[in-house]
């Protein structure tokens, strides 16, 4: 690891293995790391990138190097060992799912004829973050509920309004993903059947999934639903994704991803049904496969709930 000198003390601390080379301000970094690179592994050594790294500094690192040398992208390498989560990792996907869950129960006690997105989005922060920070959750009243992402806004809170929350828990940098929908005052006849489909959709997907079932065979189980209940066409994104470091990472749940799910996979299952202009439905819990099947990881929501 090449690492300013002022944060090497920093660094040891939590260092467990391999070798530090701590560099002053007035070295170039990227030549710093090119030398070392060429004399353990000569002029021809392959460079993995990481896929958040910026296009700056890749530009640097290549320009340090000889001409020989490769820059590679090594993204589908730490998929591989990312996206495969250990006990203790699900475990805090767990913590911060309960975190998640807790804070839609404060935030709905809370709602009220008027409020703005933004209002229910500052109690939905209030009530979810933890000295690990928080990641800006999505709060979505009426019409706007049928944009699958929509930032909260100035949209007042009406009598009838369908709310989508889509928020996550953080516990020790890993994150939890769901969605929760809730009818502001009763729900339309409507509502409570686009919901339902939605929920059939979401089981179908969970009973589908498994050690050894390709990606996109649990999207089609979802999709399946929606479309045969005649609204395949406001589902408009893939079923699932990956999370845990990141809110999206492999494996991603998708037609045409023949990735087989594998133990230690951790994901989302989220079908949706969007009808512009009027509300939208999404559920999403997350779940963790195992040996043997799935473990469910958050606690779902079996009906729309209701908020007087």
């Amino acid at each position: 690891m090449v690492a300013p000198a002022f944060e090497e003390s920093n660094i040891r601390r939590v260092m467990t293995e391999g070798k530090l080379i701590p560099w002053d301000e007035s070295v170039d970094p990227y030549r710093l790391l090119a030398d070392q690179l060429v004399r353990q592994h000569g002029p021809e050594v392959r460079v993995g990138i990481e896929p958040t790294t910026w296009f700056w500094m890749a530009e640097r690192m290549r320009a340090a190097l000889p001409t020989t040398a490769r820059l590679i992208d090594a993204g589908p390498l730490l998929d591989r060992f990312r996206s495969r989560k250990s006990a203790t990792e699900a475990g805090h996907v767990r913590r911060a799912g309960e975190l998640a869950e807790a804070a839609v129960h404060v935030t709905r006690l809370h709602l009220r004829e008027g409020m703005t997105e933004l209002e229910a989005a500052a109690i939905l922060i209030e009530s979810v973050k933890t000295e690990d920070g928080f990641h800006e959750p999505l709060v979505q009243f009426g019409p706007n509920s049928a944009i699958p992402h929509a930032s909260a806004g100035q949209r007042p809170l009406e009598r009838g309004d369908m709310v989508l929350f889509d928020l996550s828990g953080l516990v020790d940098g890993y994150l939890s993903d769901i969605t929760r929908m809730t009818s502001f005052g009763d729900a339309t006849t409507e509502m409570k059947k686009v919901y339902q489909i939605v929920l059939d959709a979401q089981q179908a997907a969970i009973a589908a999934a498994g050690p050894g079932v390709p990606c996109q065979e649990v999207d089609r189980a979802a999709r399946q639903v929606i479309t045969r209940a005649g609204y395949g066409e406001f589902f408009t994104h893939r079923t699932g994704h990956g999370l845990g470091l990141d809110i999206h990472e492999a494996p991603f749940l998708v037609e045409g991803n023949m990735t087989p799910l594998a133990p230690g996979h951790l994901v989302t299952i989220e079908p949706g049904i969007y009808l512009p202009g009027r509300f939208g439905v999404r559920i999403e819990d997350d779940i963790l496969i195992t040996d043997h099947g799935v473990e469910m990881l958050t606690e779902g929501q079996p009906n729309l709930v209701e908020t007087p």
